[in-house]
């Protein structure tokens, strides 16, 4: 391993991880394709990821720090603490 691990976006937000787990995006790809409805196929993914992130709403936290990137831990050692 070349630097510290970091979880994926799923794991912060459980909107995302339900967008993924029922292939949302995926399955508009599969309609246009096999069945030629590009426009009602992109309307019909974009309202499900709009009732799938009203479930889950985000609050704002003002006060606290933005969550490091992993640019952030360039030059450090991930084995020190800072």
């Amino acid at each position: 391993m070349v630097g510290p691990t970091f979880p994926l976006y799923e794991a912060y937000n459980p909107g995302a991880a339900q967008l993924d787990s029922e292939h949302v995006f995926q399955l508009a790809w599969n309609d246009i394709v096999t069945n030629g409805m590009a426009p009602e196929a992109a309307d019909k993914a974009l309202k499900r990821t709009l009732e799938i992130f009203a479930k889950y709403p985000i609050p704002q936290s003002w006060g606290a720090p933005p969550p490091l990137l992993p640019s952030d831990y360039r030059g450090r050692d991930p084995g020190k603490s800072q």
